[in-house]
């Protein structure tokens, strides 16, 4: 909630100042580490910041301040089922950080749905992983045109890998890298 956010702010400024949602971006880039601190997004990542089915986060708050303030300090690790993710999400063009998922192959590593409607994407993430499942994965992506970040994904065909509809109403992609597709089958 917008609450949870001010009292972190609050706390890594040792202050008790009332914060207004406008505010908080501006409050968060006055923070300070010094050693290099992130903030780590792990484990299950489903409709983490989707439009669709995240009530608990502040999404269009997020949404608008994402691709501007503090994405250098949003790093992640070990993800597991990253489907819908990003579900509907239309303000951002890109996301600014990778997306690493665990190497824990009992963990789903799903990405399904991880675009999906996302309207105004047009470049996709680094994906460090690998994954069994992207059916649905940018669909509808009218305006992604770089999908370059998928020459280095990995995919585990060894599973039920699904890929159906992946790219369906991507009008802007006129290149899929040739390791990707061979991965994929």
């Amino acid at each position: 909630t917008l609450t949870d956010i001010a009292d972190a702010i609050r706390e890594k400024t040792k202050t008790t100042t009332e914060l207004a949602p406008r505010s908080m971006p501006a409050a968060i880039l006055g923070i300070t580490t010094g050693d290099g601190e992130s903030f780590y997004i792990t484990g299950d990542a489903t409709a983490l910041f989707s439009r669709t089915y995240s009530d608990s986060v502040p999404i269009e708050w997020f949404e608008r301040y994402l691709g501007h303030f503090c994405s250098d300090k949003i790093k992640t690790k070990d993800l597991t089922n990253l489907a819908g993710m990003f579900y509907g999400n239309t303000y951002l063009t890109e996301i600014p950080f990778s997306l690493n998922i665990t190497n824990d192959l009992t963990q789903s590593r799903s990405l399904r749905a991880c675009f999906l409607g996302m309207t105004n994407l047009i470049k996709l993430p680094k994906i460090n992983g690998k994954v069994n499942g992207m059916e649905a994965f940018c669909e509808d992506c009218q305006r992604l045109a770089d999908v370059s970040a998928l020459a280095d994904v990995d995919v585990d065909l060894d599973v039920n890998f699904t890929r159906n509809s992946a790219f369906w109403g991507c009008y802007s992609i006129r290149h899929i890298p040739s390791s990707f597709i061979k991965k994929a089958g």
